[in-house]
């Protein structure tokens, strides 16, 4: 008896630490009361410099909200003549649900701007998102996808936390999801299994199957590289390989991903990751390398200063935008 209890804590504190960092990280209350949320736009501050009318979709991930992307982005691109988006939608559920919402707020993003042609940007789950927009949904104004980390082939994390939340009573998966509520998201035990199960690497075929990509959209994608104390993965090198592209160092896992880092790795097999996204997932059409940053802070959502991160998000945005507006 004592021998299972003493599982259950450890289980219940390993999801608790899994699933408020997967879902807590970012979060936006206002999300989830505003089903209506039509995102957060922003003008440019001078004319467009291709003579179109241009947005660009800041697509967020899971637990997330406008507030992932670091304003200084934005103020970026509006002063380079782009429209913004950021969206808002469900922070946690199916890929469907908040695919659904995106839809929505680039529409009415499109329609209220007159937009020539819009070009997405999206973290992590906000990719998968995208694809299936523009796959299931529609979107013939989308010209782009550009993926940041986003789980592709899913992450280890999605398929460990609901074994463990599978796993606990009803009063434990209660105290978990208690604990993202005082985080900022308030969230369903069934959002957060549909969230997940989308997620889960066990998934990611079937996802892959049914959304694939859309013929005259530009797909291209990036991985975060990031490990304990910054120390280098032998298997970096060949997991980041795109033309024309050196792998770099790996950037420092903060905090919780920590924890997270070993999981995601594999173990002893030690697969390159931002700390909650192998490589190999993230890898998508059109890859172009690694990026020295963890998960979160490829977009500045997590709590590191701006100064303290190991690659510049403001140049690195303005390139990705140089790309696809070209």
């Amino acid at each position: 008896m004592m021998q299972r209890r003493t599982f259950s804590t450890a289980g219940l504190l390993l999801a608790g630490a899994l699933v408020t960092g997967l879902v807590g990280c970012v979060a936006d209350e206002s999300v989830a009361e505003d089903p209506l949320n039509q995102g957060e736009t922003s003008a440019p501050t001078r004319p467009p410099p291709v003579g179109r009318r241009v947005g660009i979709v800041l697509a967020h991930g899971l637990g997330g909200g406008p507030d992932s992307f670091d304003p200084s982005i934005v103020a970026a691109l509006q002063a380079d003549g782009f429209y913004v988006l950021r969206d808002s939608v469900p922070p946690v559920d199916s890929v469907a649900t908040r695919a659904t919402a995106l839809a929505a707020q680039v529409s009415a993003f499109i329609a209220s701007n007159r937009l020539d042609t819009v070009h997405i940007i999206a973290h992590s789950m906000g990719g998968l998102d995208s694809r299936y927009l523009l796959a299931k949904l529609g979107a013939p104004k989308v010209k782009s996808l550009t993926t940041l980390s986003t789980p592709h082939r899913g992450s280890p994390l999605a398929d460990l936390g609901l074994g463990i939340k599978r796993s606990l009573t009803v009063s434990q998966q209660d105290a978990i999801l208690a604990l993202t509520e005082f985080l900022g998201t308030d969230v369903t035990s069934e959002q957060l299994d549909r969230a997940l199960g989308d997620l889960a690497e066990a998934h990611a075929a079937a996802f892959n199957a049914a959304t694939p990509d859309v013929p005259g959209v530009a797909y291209y994608s990036y991985s975060g590289l990031s490990t304990l104390f910054g120390v280098g993965n032998p298997n970096a090198g060949q997991a980041c390989a795109a033309p024309g592209v050196t792998t770099p160092a790996p950037s420092s896992l903060p905090g919780l991903l920590r924890l997270a880092g070993p999981i995601v790795a594999g173990g002893l097999a030690l697969r390159p990751h931002d700390g909650v996204v192998p490589v190999d997932s993230a890898r998508w059409t059109g890859f172009l390398g690694c990026i020295p940053t963890d998960h979160l802070d490829m977009t500045r959502a997590g709590a590191k200063p701006m100064e303290e991160l190991e690659i510049e998000l403001v140049p690195f945005f303005r390139q990705i935008v140089a790309r696809v507006t070209r």
